[in-house]
């Protein structure tokens, strides 16, 4: 099963487990392309439970190019992050989003999604590797208890984090 970011967001209880599926975005990515890569990512932690039953392996495709320093970094059909590239070929997106829970007004939750990369070359990569880290919590001022499995909810525990190492193959 493939989930949407605006999935997640919408209904705040199921893990972010797919960045998009299909064709590559139209836009190309600044700078000089680097390639398709064929992600898979395995769970390597889940402090959230099982309620959010993440993919596992989790299979995705993602575009990478290189401008100057910084490198652009877009799963299928989604908006690219961009994060320097350091002298080690690594880099670490971070993005934040908010969202109302479905269930209940009084809950807000946030995901804070971090992906690292790391690449065996900055001219002309043919593998990569890293993780993918998916972190849950109520915003300030939520109340998110129903969001609990002991309340019928989807969370062991908030905030709580499911991690997924991958290794990128490009195709």
């Amino acid at each position: 099963m493939v989930l949407t970011r605006t999935t997640l967001l919408v209904h705040a209880s199921t893990l972010w487990l797919a960045l998009g599926a299909g064709c590559g975005a139209p836009n190309a990515l600044p700078g000089t392309a680097l390639g398709t890569f064929a992600v898979t990512g395995v769970v390597s932690s889940n402090s959230c439970g099982s309620g959010l039953k993440p993919a596992n392996p989790w299979k995705f495709e993602a575009e990478l190019s290189l401008d100057g320093n910084t490198l652009y970094f877009r799963p299928a059909d989604q908006d690219e992050v961009s994060a320097p590239l350091d002298s080690e070929n690594a880099a670490t997106f971070t993005s934040v989003a908010n969202s109302e829970a479905a269930t209940d007004s009084a809950c807000s939750l946030s995901l804070k999604s971090t992906y690292t990369v790391q690449l065996d070359s900055n001219t002309a990569p043919t593998t990569g590797s890293g993780s993918l880290r998916f972190e849950y919590s109520a915003v300030r001022n939520s109340t998110c208890a129903s969001q609990l499995t002991e309340n019928g909810g989807k969370y062991d525990e908030l905030p709580c984090a499911v991690v997924f190492s991958y290794t990128a193959l490009k195709k």
